[in-house]
C-alpha cells in the first residue's frame, strides 16, 4: 500500500491509440472529488507528451483516481477491440511520483460476467455469432463478425461499460498480484471529448455505433517509479 504520508505526483502521461479523442484523470478522497489531475480535450495519437504539474499533487492512502477515455470510431468499417496493437484500443494513465514504493500498477476492467447477459442477447437475436472456441480468441473472433444495428442495444452496452463497478487488480514489484471487485462506481461521469468537433462522440471508455462494437479495458493505471 501507500505510505501514510502519501505520494507526491509531479507528472502524468495519458495514452490511447488512434481512436482516442480525449482523456482525463480525476481525483477522489473520502467520497469527494478533488481538483482535476489532468485533462486533454484535444488528444492526438501523433502528438503525445508528458504533462508536468505546476504544483505537485498529494495522493494519500484510500484516494481513488478515475481515468476516462473518449473515442470516435464512426469512420471504421470493422470492430475495434481492446488490445496492444495500434489499431486496437486502450485507456492508460502513467503517473510519475516519489518516494519510490514496491508497486508497478493497477488495472480495472468491465468483467466478462457483466457483459455475458448482453452478449447472450446479441447471440439470441442473431446479431453476434456463437463463439467457435470457449476462450478469449473465440470471443474476439465472434465480436469481429457482430452487427448491433440497434441504437437501444448500443446505449445499453455504453451504460454497462461506463457505469458498472469494475473488477480490478494491482501488481507489486515482487510479482505479487492482488485481485478483487471494486465496489465504488465512478460518480458523476463527465465526458471529456472536444465539444468543438461536430463528429465527437463522448461515450467514456467504450464507444459503439451501428455495426460497430467496441470492447475495451475499462481503465488502466500504470505507475512509474522514480529511482
Amino acid at each position: 500500500g501507500l505510505p501514510e504520508s502519501g505520494l507526491n505526483l509531479f507528472s502524468i502521461f495519458l495514452h490511447t491509440h488512434l481512436a482516442g479523442i480525449a482523456l482525463s484523470a480525476r481525483h477522489f478522497r473520502n467520497g469527494k472529488e478533488l481538483p482535476m489531475i489532468a485533462e486533454n480535450r484535444h488528444y492526438d495519437f501523433n502528438y503525445q507528451e508528458n504533462l508536468h504539474f505546476k504544483n505537485e499533487i498529494k495522493m494519500l492512502p484510500g484516494d481513488s483516481i478515475a481515468f476516462t477515455c473518449s473515442y470516435q470510431t464512426l469512420d471504421r468499417k470493422k470492430v475495434t477491440l481492446g488490445g496492444i496493437r495500434t489499431v486496437d484500443e486502450m485507456c492508460f494513465g502513467y503517473l510519475f511520483y516519489y518516494p519510490k514504493i514496491q508497486f508497478t500498477g493497477c488495472a480495472s476492467i468491465t468483467t466478462y460476467d457483466m457483459l455475458l447477459p448482453y452478449l447472450n442477447k446479441l447471440i439470441k437475436q442473431r446479431r453476434m455469432p456463437v463463439p467457435k472456441q470457449n476462450n478469449t480468441d473465440g470471443l474476439a473472433e465472434a465480436l469481429k463478425n457482430t452487427t448491433i444495428g440497434d441504437q437501444g442495444l448500443i446505449d445499453e452496452l455504453q451504460k454497462i461499460q461506463t457505469y458498472s463497478a469494475p473488477a480490478m487488480f494491482c501488481r507489486f514489484r515482487n510479482r505479487t498480484l492482488i485481485t478483487g471487485g471494486y465496489s465504488t462506481k465512478i460518480p458523476n461521469f463527465k465526458p471529456v471529448a472536444n465539444y468543438t468537433k461536430d463528429d465527437a462522440y463522448n461515450h467514456a471508455v467504450s464507444i459503439c455505433s451501428v455495426n460497430l462494437i467496441t470492447t475495451l479495458i475499462y481503465a488502466v493505471l500504470v505507475v512509474f517509479v522514480v529511482l
